[in-house]
């Protein structure tokens, strides 16, 4: 890497590495009043657990498309921080009632041994990736595999045989050498993602050395306290959540770009995913930090959002299954079984709540059984999506009654079991066993659905359409079971949960019926498009033909003069030339459809624009053009499809065409900015007759008046260049004077 990258590198790295810090400090300042209760400590595990989670299922993604060893290794960094921050969580449901403010050097010294094991993974990711780009799969996948369940086994046993038995004596001098393993190994990783190529890289460079500058920062929190007792350990979990999230970007943001989102639409993107895992722990903090041990039962509030829920989710089931049968889309049929089956969810819930318990809450059974199915459909939609539906799978019609069916047997299977436990060890009631299942199932709910949603995504170019919104709502019922895997019934956290369903019942339907609205804008727009090429090819086609019959049929005439037998001849060459060119026109139309972000390539723009000339113009009639160009070739680099040649091959033909006198031609190309991305300007200018002021506004539609031939050439060009992510315009070569010529301009992002 050259020098100034370097320090344009450590520019950049030091400015997002303070943003991020002061985020982590505010972040600290707001939520230490939250510290007093057990709940915040969960939710900060969990949004650990479920950041890395998130990013696990975008890594996979990433290395199903574009295999590199980072990509496996850094599955197994995250496989193993999933498992440790679950299993804490986990802990701290189990022991509610012991104290989390202050931490022991028992605890800091676990603390500590789980950032070691975590870098060392991170180190070997980034390792890995520069020296073993050729090993196989395969073997990779087993190296991942042992290299994570050996360190969470060794994790396990130092935390609960080795570190329980060491004296106090020699926590101190084992804690300092533990912070300076974790700085060397975070400090050698940045060292290395310093060093590579971005380009290159399934991750983004910056935001990965900032998530390891933030995890060094992390560890002096937690040697503070073995020295001091002091609640300055928070810190260290609140710089561990702010580096997952950066590290989700770092992955997320990369893989999201090579779908065809823009940088900042592939951030925008990835930070409002983020939100929803952000959610349940934003309002941990502000619940426990303004009003904690709220405490009040309602159980007219808790029927109405309930039965709302039910009528949102049997809403969702048949705009799905509507959706998916008018579309042809197969893959969303698990998606109906899954809304219908949450339906039961809610209708049983305000059942239950009704019905006298031996505690005075709502049972966690159908929301458990809810995520089970939820597990099971999104899993048949992920490999339906991916790798296509059966030839003849179940009829749409027959999914929600599975759905139901299969809902209320597992609900009153698993309340039966319930109850029958319950009645031979009573201390099973009101169990934080349930609260746990919830959790854990509900973390691999989100794997699948951050899986599903980004490759949805992926698919549609970044793009919001129907299936990716109504993938998004699943979320909706994701969300509150995080909730309340954490809180308590009626509790002012648990209380929150319920208002994300009445959120969801409020803004769903008017999100859904803009998103319809557009669709159908959508719909009329290709009934028209498709209306468009039966006239051309029933009426403009039909007329080229017709022409050319009478002249072939002239030539059938006896005693014809040769001077007018010539002339008929190239009436009818002329005639198959514009039929020709029609029909080049509009396959090209129909291509453009086609095209998406993942077609493109880099393309060299001064070579296609000598290609579109050449198609543009006869070789007997060049020597008559004066043509010329200000760049020579490598110079002027775009991202696009090499239809890009029938935009110049439009705009060159018709200066040629239109400058009877003098047929010269100029194309000037010069680097721009629109919107904070570099782009380059084409300039097509021509000396011929211009073009009429009042035709300059309809210049580009299919049909234009005073036009020689089909007038679909502009339009083609327009919608080629809008497709490449590109502008087209029209201006007059001498300002004020069309009669002097026209300048056409097209403007093109540069490639990345």
């Amino acid at each position: 890497m050259a020098t100034n990258q370097r320090d344009s590198l450590a520019k950049q790295v030091a400015y997002y590495s303070f943003i991020a810090l002061g985020a982590a400090v505010a972040w600290f300042m707001v939520g230490l009043p939250a510290w007093q209760t057990y709940h915040t400590d969960i939710a900060f595990q969990s949004f650990i657990a479920f950041s890395a989670i998130a990013c696990m299922a975008i890594a996979l993604l990433a290395y199903r498309e574009k295999p590199t060893p980072f990509l496996i290794m850094i599955q197994s960094a995250l496989f193993l921080s999933m498992n440790m921050h679950t299993g804490f969580a986990i802990i701290t449901i189990f022991t509610a009632d012991a104290p989390v403010f202050i931490w022991s050097s028992q605890d800091i010294l676990n603390s500590l041994v789980e950032l070691a094991l975590f870098s060392c993974l991170l180190f070997l990711s980034v390792w890995t990736n520069e020296r073993f780009e050729r090993i196989s799969k395969r073997r990779l996948y087993s190296i991942a595999f042992i290299a994570g369940t050996s360190l969470l086994l060794v994790y396990t046993v130092l935390s609960e045989i080795v570190v329980p038995i060491i004296p106090v004596s020699f926590m101190q001098g084992l804690g300092i050498i533990l912070f300076g393993i974790d700085i060397f190994l975070l400090g050698a990783t940045a060292y290395l993602a310093s060093q590579s190529s971005e380009d290159n890289q399934p991750y983004q460079p910056i935001a990965f050395i900032v998530c390891c500058i933030l995890l060094s920062i992390s560890s002096v929190p937690l040697i503070i306290p073995i020295f001091q007792p002091s609640v300055i350990w928070t810190f260290s979990v609140t710089l561990h959540s702010v580096a997952f999230l950066v590290l989700y970007l770092s992955i997320a943001i990369p893989y999201l770009q090579d779908a065809g989102m823009k940088p900042q639409g592939a951030a925008v993107f990835a930070s409002a995913y983020s939100f929803l895992f952000l959610v349940p722990f934003i309002v941990t903090l502000i619940v426990e930090g303004l009003i904690p041990g709220f405490y009040r039962p309602d159980l007219g509030i808790y029927t109405i959002i309930h039965l709302g829920a039910a009528s949102l989710s049997a809403v969702m089931a048949l705009l799905t299954y509507g959706h998916a049968t008018t579309k042809g889309q197969r893959n969303l049929y698990p998606l109906i079984f899954l809304f219908a089956s949450w339906t039961v969810v809610d209708i049983v819930q305000v059942l239950l709540i009704q019905v006298p318990m031996p505690f005075f809450g709502e049972s966690l059974v159908p929301y458990i059984t809810g995520s089970l199915v939820s597990l099971i459909a999104l899993y048949i939609a992920i490999r339906w999506t991916r790798d296509g539906a059966p030839s003849r799978p179940p009829s749409p019609i027959v999914w929600p009654i599975i759905g139901i069916l299969l809902q209320s047997g597992l609900v009153i299977f698993a309340e039966w079991i319930q109850a029958t436990l319950s009645g031979a060890v009573p201390m099973l009631i009101e169990s934080p066993l349930g609260r746990s299942v919830l959790l854990i199932i509900n973390l691999f709910a989100m794997f699948e659905f951050s899986y599903f949603i980004v490759y949805l995504s992926r698919k549609s170019g970044g793009g919001m359409t129907v299936e990716v919104l109504l993938t998004g709502f699943l979320s909706l019922w994701i969300l509150p079971n995080l909730l309340k895997a954490n809180f308590l019934d009626w509790s002012a956290g648990w209380y929150s949960a319920e208002l994300i369903l009445l959120a969801a019942l409020l803004f769903g339907p008017a999100v859904l019926g803009m998103l319809y609205i557009r669709e159908m804008g959508k719909t009329e727009t290709a009934h028209h498009r498709a209306r468009v090429y039966s006239d051309l090819l029933v009426h403009d086609i039909s007329n080229h033909h017709q022409a050319i019959l009478i002249s072939l049929g002239l030539l059938d005439v006896q005693g014809i003069q040769d001077s007018l037998r010539e002339q008929v001849v190239k009436d009818a060459q002329t005639e198959l030339h514009r039929a020709n060119e029609l029909i080049r026109n509009v396959r090209q139309l129909g291509k453009s459809e086609e095209l998406h972000y993942q077609d493109f390539e880099c393309l060299d723009l001064v070579q296609c624009i000598r290609n579109s000339y050449e198609s543009a113009t006869h070789s007997t009639h060049r020597q008559s053009i004066e043509f010329s160009i200000n760049r020579n070739l490598r110079e002027c680099y775009v991202q696009a499809h090499p239809l890009i040649e029938g935009i110049f091959t439009n705009l060159l033909r018709n200066a040629v065409q239109y400058s009877p006198d003098i047929k010269r031609v100029e194309v000037e190309l010069e680097l721009g900015e629109n919107s904070d991305r570099a782009i380059w300007i084409t300039r097509v200018i021509d000396y011929g007759q211009g073009i009429e002021p009042e035709k300059k506004a309809n210049l580009f539609n299919r049909f234009m008046t005073g036009a020689q031939g089909t007038g679909l050439g502009l339009s083609v060009a327009k919608t080629l260049t809008e497709v490449f992510g590109g502008t087209l315009s029209v201006e007059d070569r001498v300002p004020g004077d069309f009669t002097q010529g026209t300048v056409f301009i097209v403007t093109l992002p540069v490639a990345p």
